[in-house]
C-alpha cells in the first residue's frame, strides 16, 4: 500500500515539474516572425520583445515600403565604403533575453532612437555596416554565433557591448565612438578589428579576451582607455595608435606578437604586471607621460628602438632577456637598484656599450641621491664623507666612464696654477727656466705663455712618464715652503688626474 502511494506521489511530482517546464518555456520562448518586426518598423512603431524567439531574417531590404532615404557625400562613400543612401529608422528597438534565428541586415541605417539587443543570441550573420546610432546602442551580454560587422559605423551615445561573446569575426574598423564605449569582459573568438577607429570618450575593454588577432592599428583614443587584465592570445596590433589621455594595459597577457610600433602616448601608459610571451614591438613609439612597465615579463625581445620616453620610465621588477632601447631617449629612469643594474647588463649584452656607460653614470648619481637612513651620528658622518668622495669621482672622471673629464680638469688646473706662477714671477724669478723671460716681464703675452708652459711642465712631471720636473730655486722675499707646496700640489694633482684618465680609458676605449 505504501509503495503504491509513493509511486503515485512520484508520478504527481513528475507531472507538476513537466507542467512547470512547459508553462515556463511557453513564456520564455514566444515565437515572433521577423516580418512582424519589419512591418512595425515600416510603420514607425516601437519594437519591444522579451524572452522571444524571432524566426526569419531581419532584413530591411525586404520591406515593401522602405523608410525614407538620405544622400551621402562621395568622400564618405569612398573612404568608409558606405552606400550612396542611408535608411532612417525612427522606431525604438528593445529586444531582450531573446534569440534571432535568421541573419540581421541593418547596414547603412540611421537609428534615430535607442537600440537595445541585451542578452540576445544572434544565430547567423549580423550586418550593421555603415550604420549610425544617434542614441544608446546596447548589446549587453549578447552572443554573436556568426560574423558581426559594424564597420564604418557611428555611435553618438553610449555604446555597450559588455560581456558580449563573438564566436566569429567582429569588424568595428574605421568606426566613430562619440560616447562612452563598453567592451569590458567581452570575448572575441574570431578576428576583432577596431583599426582606424576613433574614441571620443572613455573606452573600457578591461577583462576582455581576444583569442584571435586584435587589430587596433591607427586608432585614436581622445579620452582614457582601459584594457586592464585583458588577454590577447593572437597577434595584437596597436601600431600607429594615439592615446591622448591615460591608458591602462596593466595585468594583460599577450600570447603572440604585440605591436605598438609608432604609437603615441600623451599621458601615462600603464603596463605593470603585463606578460609578453613573444616579441613586444614598441619601435618609434613616443611616451610623453609616465611609462610604467613595473613587474612586466618579456619572454621575447622587447623592441624599443627609436622609442622616446619624454617623462619617467619605470622598470621596477621587470624581467626581460633583451631590451632594445637607447639610453639617450630616456628622460629619466625611476630609481630602483635592480632595475638599473639589469638595464646596464642588458646594454652590454646587446652591444650598446656607450648606453651602458651612460646608464651606469646615472645609476651612481641616483644611488648617491638616495642614501640609506642612518640612525647613529657616526654613521651619518661616514655617509657624508662617502658622498663627498662619490661626488668627486663623478665630477673628476664620471665613475670611470668619462675619459674626457680628467683632460678637461687638467687644463683647468694648469691654468689656475699658471696664474700663481705668473704672479710669483712678477715678484722674483724662480729659476733658469723662467729667467729667460724675466727681463721682458712687462711683455704680457710672453709672461702668460711662459707661465702656462711652466705650469704644464710641473703638472705633467707628476706622471713620471712625459717630462722631468723643472728646477726651482729659493726666492728672496717669498717663503720657500709656500713655493714648494704649490709645486708639489700641482705635481700630485697631475699624477692623480693622469691615473683617473687611464682608468677611464681602460674601461671605455681600450675595452673595444
Amino acid at each position: 500500500m505504501m509503495s503504491k502511494l509513493m509511486q503515485l506521489l512520484f508520478l504527481l511530482m513528475q507531472f507538476l515539474v513537466a507542467f512547470t517546464v512547459i508553462n515556463a518555456s511557453g513564456e520564455s520562448f514566444k515565437i515572433v516572425p521577423a516580418n512582424e518586426i519589419l512591418y512595425d518598423i515600416s510603420k514607425n512603431k516601437p519594437i519591444e520583445y522579451y524572452d522571444a524567439k524571432i524566426v526569419g531574417n531581419l532584413d530591411l531590404s525586404e520591406l515593401s515600403s522602405p523608410p525614407m532615404f538620405i544622400g551621402r557625400k562621395p568622400f564618405k562613400i569612398y573612404v568608409s565604403g558606405w552606400s550612396e543612401n542611408a535608411k532612417i529608422i525612427t522606431s525604438k528597438i528593445h529586444i531582450e533575453r531573446s534569440t534571432i534565428d535568421g541573419f540581421v541586415n541593418f547596414n547603412n541605417t540611421i537609428f534615430d532612437k535607442q537600440v537595445i539587443f541585451n542578452n540576445v543570441t544572434f544565430n547567423r550573420h549580423v550586418d550593421f555596416k555603415g550604420s549610425q546610432f544617434n542614441n544608446t546602442a546596447s548589446f549587453y551580454k549578447s552572443t554573436f554565433d556568426s560574423t558581426a560587422s559594424f564597420k564604418a559605423s557611428k555611435f553618438y551615445s553610449v555604446t555597450n557591448f559588455k560581456k558580449c561573446r563573438f564566436s566569429n569575426n567582429a569588424d568595428f574598423g574605421v568606426s566613430e565612438f562619440n560616447g562612452e564605449v563598453k567592451f569590458a569582459e567581452a570575448k572575441f573568438n574570431g578576428f576583432a578589428d577596431f583599426g582606424g577607429s576613433s574614441f571620443e570618450r572613455y573606452a573600457d575593454y578591461s577583462g576582455s579576451q581576444f583569442n584571435e588577432n586584435a587589430l587596433f592599428g591607427g586608432s585614436k583614443f581622445n579620452k582614457s582607455a582601459s584594457f586592464l587584465e585583458s588577454r590577447f592570445n593572437g597577434f595584437t596590433d596597436f601600431g600607429g595608435s594615439q592615446f591622448d589621455r591615460s591608458v591602462n594595459f596593466g595585468g594583460c597577457q599577450f600570447g603572440n606578437i604585440a605591436k605598438f610600433a609608432g604609437s603615441k602616448f600623451n599621458e601615462s601608459a600603464e603596463f605593470q604586471e603585463s606578460y609578453f610571451d613573444r616579441i613586444a614591438a614598441f619601435e618609434k613609439s613616443k611616451f610623453n607621460g609616465h611609462a610604467c612597465f613595473d613587474s612586466c615579463r618579456f619572454n621575447g625581445d622587447a623592441l624599443f628602438e627609436d622609442a622616446v620616453f619624454n617623462s619617467l620610465l619605470s622598470l621596477n621588477k621587470t624581467k626581460y632577456d633583451k631590451f632594445y632601447v637607447s639610453w639617450d631617449n630616456i628622460f629619466k629612469l625611476a630609481y630602483d637598484n635592480t632595475a638599473y643594474l639589469l638595464l646596464i647588463d642588458n646594454f652590454k649584452k646587446i652591444g650598446f656599450l656607450k648606453d651602458a656607460d651612460d646608464c651606469y653614470l646615472q645609476y651612481r648619481i641616483e644611488y648617491r641621491n638616495h642614501p640609506r637612513p642612518r640612525e647613529f651620528l657616526q654613521d651619518q658622518i661616514q655617509e657624508s664623507g662617502l658622498m663627498f668622495i662619490d661626488t668627486f669621482f663623478e665630477i673628476s672622471f664620471g665613475y670611470g666612464v668619462r675619459p674626457l673629464n680628467p683632460i678637461g680638469w687638467s687644463f683647468v688646473l694648469i691654468l689656475i696654477f699658471s696664474i700663481f706662477w705668473g704672479i710669483i714671477r712678477l715678484i722674483v724669478p724662480l729659476d733658469e727656466y723662467m729667467l729667460s723671460g724675466y727681463i721682458s716681464k712687462r711683455n704680457w703675452p710672453t709672461l702668460i705663455i711662459n707661465s702656462i708652459t711652466f705650469s704644464a711642465a710641473i703638472f705633467l712631471s707628476g706622471t713620471k712618464l712625459f717630462i722631468d720636473p723643472p728646477g726651482i730655486h729659493k726666492s728672496p722675499g717669498l717663503s720657500g715652503s709656500f713655493i714648494k707646496f704649490l709645486f708639489i700640489s700641482e705635481q700630485v694633482l697631475g699624477a692623480l688626474f693622469s691615473i683617473l684618465f687611464f682608468l677611464a680609458i681602460s674601461r671605455t676605449v681600450l675595452r673595444l
